[in-house]
Formats: structure tokens, sequence, C-alpha cells
């Protein structure tokens, strides 16, 4: 396992060899370091997460790249690394194409998610080659666990990355109301606890950041989508995906689940999903 001085000095070597373009100055430029959860709702949805490093970009991105049962709810669980060229273009392909939405998260320790997905991506093997599978998949993809829609999917794993590197954005106040019984009340004031919000789909984690971004007082969570645009701009001029009737129902039933669930602390996430038991990974 790489530590904290290792990691940053693999930074500083890349960077010094890399021919990433400097946009601006380094200290002009607003994305110079941090971490980035990106969520975008086009069909289904999809979350990932990268990291900033002195300019440099670490791209981590899961879900059903390769072999799928019923249909596509589980399967091999996919994890690409990109970096370079591949980060770029990947960029501007959800931003252009699926109209994605990147939140800095500032709290969260760029080392640590470094940590948590590279240390997965580089105990797994190569995934097992699929006719539709791309070259780029092939090459930088590991299959780490099995995919399930249902808890252990795109937007568990991204989340779970932001949590592993310190963020507090999932963790909020919860109050219980006043319990009444037939003999009076029993307690005369609401309690307030401590609970971590939980996530399973990206429509609900889309709507709580956006929710999070929009509280002042702690600037845990920043829109830098705009930004984003700015330094990645639209080569090949890359227009919105127009999705089928198909990709409408998954949007319809997304956010039907996300707003039936919106007071619910737990998820499917919580528990790792109920349909990874009857998928065979060999």
């Amino acid at each position: 396992m790489k530590n904290m001085k290792d990691l940053l000095q693999s930074a500083m070597s890349e960077k010094r060899r890399s021919n990433f373009p400097d946009v601006c100055k380094p200290e002009d430029n607003v994305l110079l370091n941090g971490v980035y959860l990106w969520v975008e709702i086009k069909g289904s949805g999809h979350a990932f997460v990268s990291v900033h490093m002195n300019n440099i970009v670490y791209l981590y991105t899961y879900g059903r790249y390769g072999r799928t049962l019923f249909g596509g709810p589980i399967g091999d669980g996919i994890l690409i690394f990109f970096e370079g060229e591949d980060a770029r273009s990947y960029y501007r392909f959800e931003l252009y194409e699926l109209e994605a939405r990147v939140f800095k998260i500032n709290d969260a320790n760029p080392v640590l998610v470094r940590e948590y997905f590279e240390n997965m991506w580089n105990a797994a093997k190569p995934p097992i080659p699929t006719e539709k599978m791309s070259e780029r998949v092939k090459s930088r993809g590991r299959t780490i666990d099995v995919y399930d829609m249902t808890g252990v999917n795109c937007t568990t794993h991204s989340v779970e990355g932001i949590k592993y590197a310190g963020s507090k954005i999932f963790e909020t106040q919860h109050t219980v109301p006043a319990m009444h019984s037939p003999f009076g009340i029993s307690s005369p004031h609401p309690l307030s606890e401590e609970m971590v919000v939980d996530f399973t789909i990206p429509y609900s984690l889309h709507n709580f950041l956006i929710e999070r971004n929009s509280d002042f007082s702690s600037m845990a969570v920043i829109d830098m989508t705009d930004q984003f645009r700015q330094q990645y701009y639209n080569i090949g001029d890359k227009s919105v995906r127009v999705g089928g009737s198909s990709d409408l129902m998954m949007e319809f039933g997304a956010e039907s689940a996300s707003l039936a669930g919106q007071s619910v602390p737990a998820s499917g996430g919580t528990f790792g999903g109920s349909l990874g038991g009857a998928y065979n990974e060999k």
C-alpha cells in the first residue's frame, strides 16, 4: 500500500513528465488540486470520482462494463482507472454528451481517495473480455467485485470512496419527533441525533449534492461544472445524447425511487445489495 508521501511524490514525478496542457498559471487554475464527485442522470445515470493533484488527473469509474446476467442488474463489477488523454476524453464525454455535473468535495483527502480506489484496482485481475468490450476497458479495467444494481454500483462505490477520504458531507443531523403514549408524553422535546445519509441511485445523489452546494455555511460541496467546461472545452462539438424510450423509462424509474426513499437514511448500499449472491463470477 502506498503511503501519503509516496503518492505525493508520484504525482510530482508524473507532472514533470506529463504533456497535460497548462491552460493557465498554477496559482490561477481553480482545478489544479481537489477531489471531484461527478453525477449524471441520463438514462439510469452514473456517478464517478476524479482526483486532481498538481494538475494530474486520476479518474475512477465503476460499472457494468463486462459480463452481465438477467439483462444487466448483476454482473462483473469493473473499476476503470483513467489518466492522461483517456481521462480528458471521458471528462468531455460526460460534460457534453451526458450533461454531468461536477462537485468539488472540499473536506475529502485526495491521497486517501486514490488509496481507496487504487488499492482495489491494483489487487484485482483484468476483466474477462466480451464481444462488445472496448480496448480501453480491457486495458484499464479490473474486476473488483460483483456488480449489484440494488447495492453495489457506481453510486455506492463513489460515496464509499468519498467517505473513506474523511469527508463528512454525508453526515447530518436527524430530528426525532417527540414521542407520545396513552399515558402522556414519553419524550417532551424532539431529539437530535447524528446519522449518515446513504445512496444507491445517481438521481438521489444528484439532488443531495445540489442541496449541499446551496449551503454556504460550510462550503464543503461546490458545483464546479462551469469551471470544468471552461477548461475542458468541447472538442469536436459534442452534442447531448437524446435517449430513446427505454432511457426515458429508466429516468422515470430512477426519479420515482428517489422520491419514494428521500426520508430513509439507509439504502441498498448500506446492506451490500440483494442480487449479487445469484451471480457466478467464473
